[in-house]
């Protein structure tokens, strides 16, 4: 949590920059991860897709989402992924 609220003080400094986050999900870490996002305030900034499928979807340039104030990009894979 204390490291995820670090890299919220980032965002609020570093007005033009956008971070792409990366996590691996075990078991029920992601629960524990959504709660450290919301506890550190990160999410205001998360990028949320408005269409969930992959195959249709149109990332946003670096621009748009700098503009929307969408500047993290949150990603998660592993056996915790349902």
């Amino acid at each position: 949590e204390k490291l995820l609220s670090n890299i919220n003080t980032f965002l609020e400094v570093n007005k033009n920059e956008v971070l792409i986050l990366e996590f691996e999900i075990n078991d029920y870490s992601l629960a524990d991860l959504f709660l450290a996002i919301k506890a550190s305030g990160l999410g205001r900034y998360a990028h949320v897709p408005s269409i969930y499928t992959s195959d249709n979807y149109q990332w946003p340039t670096m621009q748009t989402l700098i503009d929307a104030d969408d500047r993290l990009l949150l990603l998660a894979h592993g056996d915790g992924i349902q």
